[in-house]
């Protein structure tokens, strides 16, 4: 350091040889800290300038000038050529000072003051200074709000000398700046300000309220006879400034004829915080609606708008209503001649004008008919100011000879008016024709009994003389004269002077001869001088037979006969009448007896008085009279018809005659089952490809589903999933294998105490296969996995294709194909425990015997079956089994057929062994069914419902057995390629009392557009089925799952009256009247809604059929289907409102089984409303309700407003899956809803072609093998 200072001193010598001369040391760099210049020691210079920093400038000022160094020297020195003198040093950056370094004087900021002459430097002497950042180089500030409302940025901080700091005032709503202090401009009123930190600086700023300005209130109103109206407008705090605000008028009142209003605009002056606008009423004598004048504060000045910015003002009418009635209290004149008419006004007028419109309507009745005259259909409307109107009639002339006639015109119904005293208006008809004589009527009629019939003859108008007409039967008539059927001859009829009636007597002959109605045509003819024929000149009379040989007769059944798709819960109703021609005759309810399934459930002889009769099955009643009876079948709670039960119905009947109707014998179809959405099971989101999936429930009702998933890495492992029992999606995934080798073909078992065994083939390192086994009591943590084939140690050959099973005491039994002698065998492997093994050999037969499957029926007997190939040069592969309670496990010929059978399932129940397997009998690939019910070989069926018109395959089949209930009931499921060739989709059906005559229910709701393999079915805990299998749909192989559709219990069951004269309540939480919860469906039958008494419910239902778009809620079945009500029941279904979409229009559908689709007809009423809208609500609870004249599953939507505002109609929204449905809640955008559907559109034809067709096909044969 020190020699730098020499150096720099040779500078300033030689400089100072040539002129005096400053030198400034500006910049010195951080590397000179702890310089010593002059004496004095600069420590840590905080912000050195680089040398020859071009932005720090030097100004000299003296008494010689201004000088200016604005460029560095070498080393941060300024030098300047000036003459002697005193000298002001100025640096031109903020912040920055010089210290005079020769004379030892450290001067701070700023400027500096220097004499430069001879004496002062000496010889070789010079003046530098050094720039730096001295002294107090930085400052504080502090900001704060006076008082409060609102805040202040920064609030406080230290800045370098000479910064200058923006201010920013953040105002509470309603507030504004009013003052600042200690800023670069206090006299600003905005949001921002600056400060210039040159010393520690203290700011403030003041806030003050906004005035708003809002009227007091947002109306107000008053009679027409209140003519000075104030409108009040405050602000809301008095201002220092003059407020002003513009004003505006609207509203139905029409200014300057309802009222005036003086112009704006309303001024505050400084201080005011209430004024008034003046509005002046017209009194007018017009009835007229209330009107309104609207006034809207706009465009404040100094103020801000509040709330109310308008204020409406009504002005009440205070006018009464004007009296409507006739001018006139009748007038009369004449007819006229045929062919002529002429006009009558009738006048119709008001007491005063009114400022409505003002309607009366009229009514007209009298002699005179339309023959006589027309008139101008009401209502007669007067508009604002009219005060007459007529009503045109149109008087019609004839040529007959009749009384004066009278048209009676009466006012009724008039609005914004009332009838006067003259509201009756008689028109007399003048008759202006001679006298006629005629029949009164053209007809009549009678029993036998009646005798004799009287023919009524009229002469009108009556003439003082006596008149006479001729009489005859005519040949026309149908029934015979002389005594056979009546007796009349040819005569005269006298009219006396002024009689204007007169009777022609016919008596009948009563006998008891069955024939039909009969008739006596009797004709006037030849009037004396005086009179003409009138127009009814002919007179028939029928005699109506009283002879009762007509048997009763049904009609107006439902179902309907031979109908299919009947929903199980439906009512069963037959009409039963008769001829009702004497009062002996209907039909006798004694004799009624109806028969369901055999069973008697309606014996007339042994109802109740009322006409109730109850069987075991249920409860069927009686209801009208002898002439029409109607009969209503319910069956108890809990009571359905099977799935495609064939129901056989018959009556018989008679009549209080004696006459019997033949037995009538009928039968319906009930829904074929069908399955709900489609769920994915694998709960990856990547494309690992999945296998072969099995299937099995636990006792809570849990389904679990296991299957192979091959990962990126190309190896397969075993993962299982978990559907809860009453969920409606899969949980995570578990991966029960993660090893480098393959594992594939798992099965699944569990035991009685929901402990979960899992079996599946894996690569061992050797290269072959083998079978292991893992346990599980939860499906998450899973044991080690252990090896059954123990007696293959050495891993050489391999062992494939495992089933799985356990019996009660918990022997897990697994079954597998095995090569170690060369071909494939059946083995077993059993455990206690899962982990000691022991195996038997079940085939020793040189054949291959593949593809075996175990089954274990409750009594712990155990059946393999499998496809063997001992026969396969004489017959073809074959089934056969083995039992574990025979031989034990003698090999016996289940199916050996001359066809190739294979792909055996089986499963027991009953004692029996029942098996599907794949048959080639029809050279395609068919799926048969057999059982030992008749002994062994098993004797089969296909149990396809349609004729394979494109020879495509059946295969894989799975099977899966309920044993609760009177008979087991048999699932089958399988892939079927009947639809699109080669892609295959899985198709479901069930047994009856066999599968003849089932219908194929499609299981997958994407019909003909991906591929659906392997199939594996069970049951749920309600004892349906179920499917999964193996799904393409997302371009990659998945598992999906799809539960049957199944009405559970009902949550409530509640007997209805008939007779009540009160609304009866059927709801599910029946401690209140009203929604207690969101689970509270409550159905309302008003008085007379039924004809019948009967029970009515209300279930859930599971896995429905998909509905209108966007479902949400709970879905519902209220039954019994098919009952009709007189009147509309009205429906309430709440739902969360955390579920609610809130959109403006809701919709409801009802299901309907025919069709399989979602229908919106004879649904009325429909309103959403919430817990704001309905105070009784619970918090939190929505309710749809609706009024409806049936009952079927419902479904409540709501749709939003096309793109002009206006909503579409809806079509019928089909439904997936194949069949049955429920009450759902759904709501839908229209946009979104069509395209959600179009991809779909053709399915859904497809499906009810396949579902419903087959259906019918399946009646037919029926109906022909009854008749045949």
């Amino acid at each position: 350091m020190r020699r730098r200072m020499l150096s720099l001193c040779s500078i300033k010598a030689i400089l100072l040889a040539v002129v005096p001369a400053i030198i400034l040391l500006a910049g010195i760099e951080q590397a000179m800290a702890d310089l010593t210049i002059g004496g004095a020691v600069y420590t840590d210079l905080a912000n050195p300038l680089t040398t020859g920093l071009p932005d720090v400038t030097v100004t000299v000022t003296g008494d010689q000038g201004t000088f200016d160094a604005n460029t560095a020297g070498a080393q941060g020195i300024w030098q300047m050529d000036v003459p002697e003198g005193t000298y002001t040093v100025t640096p031109r950056r903020p912040g920055y000072g010089f210290e005079h370094i020769v004379a030892g004087v450290s001067d701070g900021l700023g400027s500096t003051t220097i004499v430069v002459n001879t004496d002062n430097l000496g010889p070789n002497q010079s003046i530098q200074f050094l720039a730096t950042e001295g002294g107090a180089s930085q400052y504080s500030l502090t900001a704060s709000v006076a008082g409060a409302n609102g805040s202040v940025s920064p609030a406080s901080g230290t800045f370098a000398a000479g910064t200058v700091v923006p201010l920013t005032a953040t105002p509470d709503a309603g507030y504004r700046v009013k003052a600042w202090t200690g800023t670069d401009n206090d006299s600003a009123t905005t949001n921002t300000n600056n400060v210039t930190m040159d010393s520690n600086k203290t700011v403030t700023v003041e806030f003050e309220a906004i005035p708003v300005v809002a009227f007091v209130s947002a109306d107000s109103s008053g009679s027409e006879t209140v003519v000075a109206v104030n409108l009040t407008v405050s602000l809301s705090v008095t201002s220092s400034e003059t407020v002003m605000v513009n004003y505006s008028t609207g509203g139905t009142a029409t200014s300057g004829v309802d009222y005036t209003l003086v112009s704006g605009p309303l001024t505050f002056s400084p201080g005011e915080t209430e004024k008034h606008i003046p509005l002046t009423v017209v009194d007018d004598v017009l009835d007229e609606p209330d009107e309104t004048v609207v006034v809207t504060l706009s465009s404040p000045t100094n103020a801000v708008l509040g709330s109310p910015v308008s204020h409406t003002y009504t002005i009440i009418d205070n006018d009464p209503e004007p009296t409507v009635e006739f001018a006139a209290k009748g007038s009369s004149g004449e007819e006229g001649a045929e062919g002529t008419s002429s006009q009558v006004l009738v006048t119709v007028s008001l007491s005063a004008a009114s400022g409505k419109t003002v309607t009366v309507d009229y009514a007209t009745n009298g002699t005179a008919t339309g023959e006589d005259y027309t008139i101008e259909a009401g209502p007669l409307t007067f508009s604002p100011s009219e005060t007459t109107m007529n009503i045109p009639m149109t008087i019609l002339g004839d040529s007959s000879g009749e009384a004066d006639e009278t048209i009676v015109v009466t006012l009724t119904g008039a609005t914004n008016a009332t009838i006067g005293a003259i509201g009756t208006y008689t028109h007399t008809i003048i008759n202006d024709d001679p006298s006629s004589v005629q029949f009164a009527a053209i007809s009549s009629s009678g029993p036998e009994t009646d005798s004799p019939a009287i023919l009524d003859v009229q002469l009108l108008p009556a003439i003082d003389k006596t008149v006479t007409v001729d009489y005859s039967v005519s040949p026309e008539s149908s029934a015979t004269g002389g005594g056979a059927d009546y007796t009349l001859a040819d005569g005269t009829l006298t009219f006396q002077a002024n009689q204007t009636d007169a009777n022609i007597p016919i008596p009948i002959v009563d006998d008891s001869v069955q024939e039909p109605d009969e008739t006596i045509v009797v004709i006037l003819s030849n009037p004396s001088v005086d009179a003409t024929i009138g127009t009814n000149a002919t007179h028939t009379y029928t005699i109506l037979n009283d002879d009762d040989e007509t048997d009763p007769n049904t009609y107006g059944h439902i179902p309907e006969p031979n109908s299919i798709q009947v929903p199980m819960d439906t009512i069963i109703q037959i009409h039963v009448r008769d001829m009702m021609i004497a009062s002996t005759s209907g039909v006798d309810a004694n004799t009624v007896q109806i028969r369901v399934e055999g069973e008697v459930v309606y014996d007339g002889a042994a109802a109740e008085p009322n006409g109730t009769y109850s069987s075991d099955m249920g409860i069927c009643t009686r209801t009208g009279a002898p002439a029409d009876y109607t009969f209503t079948y319910a069956l108890k709670t809990p009571l359905r018809f099977g799935y495609e039960q064939k129901v056989d119905v018959t009556v018989n009947a008679a009549d209080e005659g004696g006459n019997v109707m033949p037995e009538e014998a009928y039968h319906f179809y009930t829904v074929m089952r069908s399955f709900g959405r489609n769920i994915k099971v694998n709960s990856d989101t990547g494309f690992p490809v999945q296998s072969r999936p099995a299937t099995a429930r636990d006792s809570v009702g849990n389904t679990w589903a296991v299957w192979g998933q091959r990962t990126a890495d190309g190896d397969t492992d075993i993962c299982i999933g978990k559907l809860e029992a009453g969920g409606d999606a899969f949980g995570a995934s578990v991966r029960i294998t993660n090893d480098a080798n393959d594992q594939s073909n798992p099965d699944i078992a569990i035991d009685d105490s929901d402990n979960i065994c899992v079996a599946w083939q894996g690569d061992d390192p050797n290269g072959n296969w083998d079978v292991f086994v893992s346990t599980s009591s939860d499906g998450y943590d899973w044991s080690v996995p252990v090896v059954v084939n123990v007696g293959d140690p050495n891993n050489t050959s391999d062992q494939t294709r495992p089933s799985i099973g356990i019996d009660m005491p918990r022997l897990i039994c697994v079954a597998y194909q095995d090569n170690r002698a060369d071909n494939n065998d059946i083995w077993i492997a059993t455990s206690t425990d899962g982990s000691t093994w022991a195996e038997t050999q079940i085939t020793t037969d040189t054949n291959e015997q593949t593809e075996p499957s175990v089954a274990i029926d409750p009594d712990n007997t155990a059946c393999i079956a499998w496809t063997d190939a001992r026969n396969l040069a004489t017959t073809g592969t074959d089934i056969y089994g083995a039992t574990s309670d025979d031989g034990p496990w003698k090999n016996l010929a289940l199916v050996n057929t001359a066809s190739n059978q294979s792909s055996p399932v089986c499963a027991l129940s009953g004692g029996l062994i029942h098996l599907l397997w794949v048959d080639d009998a029809s050279g395609a690939y068919d799926v048969f069914y057999g059982n030992d019910a008749s002994g062994l070989p098993l004797i089969g069926s296909n149990i396809m419902d349609v004729n394979d018109s494109i020879d495509a395959n059946q295969v894989e089949p799975a099977i899966a057995v309920r044993s609760t209930g009177a008979s087991p009931k048999i699932f089958a499921c399988w892939r079927d390629d009947r639809t699109s060739g080669d892609i295959g989709d899985i198709y479901f059906t069930e047994s009856g009392s066999s599968f003849v005559n089932r219908t194929s229910v499609l299981v997958n709701d994407d019909v003909g557009i991906n591929t659906q393999t392997d199939p594996a079915i069970g049951t749920d805990r309600n004892g349906s089925p179920y499917a999964v299998w193996v799904d393409d749909r997302n371009d990659n192989n998945d598992i999906y799952y799809a539960g049957a559709t199944f009405v559970g219990e009902p949550l409530q069951a509640t007997m209805v009256t008939a007779s009540d004269p009160n609304t009866q309540l059927v709801q599910i939480n029946e401690t209140s009247d009203g929604v207690d919860d969101v689970n509270d469906v409550i159905v309302e039958i008003p008085a007379g809604a039924l004809v019948a008494d009967i029970t009515i419910t209300i279930a859930e239902l599971l896995n429905p059929p998909e509905p209108p778009p966007g479902g949400f809620g709970a879905y519902y079945d209220f039954g019994p289907s098919g009952l009709q009500f007189n009147v509309p029941v009205t429906i309430t279904i709440p739902h969360n409102a955390s579920d609610c979409p809130g959109l403006p229009i809701y919709k409801v559908y009802w299901y309907n089984h025919q069709t399989g689709t979602w229908s919106q007809e004879g649904i009325s009423d429909i309103e959403h409303l919430t817990d704001s809208h309905d105070p009784s609500l619970p918090f939190g609870v929505h309710i749809v309700r609706f009024k409806t004249t049936h009952f079927t599953p419902f479904g409540v939507g709501a749709s939003e407003p096309d793109g002009d505002g206006r909503l579409r109609d809806q079509p019928d929204w089909p439904s997936g899956g194949g069949g049955d449905g429920g009450c759902a809640m759904s709501p839908y955008g229209q946009g979104r809803v069509t395209e959600f559907l179009l991809p779909y559109i053709g399915f859904f034809i497809v499906l009810l072609a396949v579902s419903l067709v087959d259906a019918r096909r399946r009646k037919a044969r029926c109906n022909r093998q009854q008749t045949e």
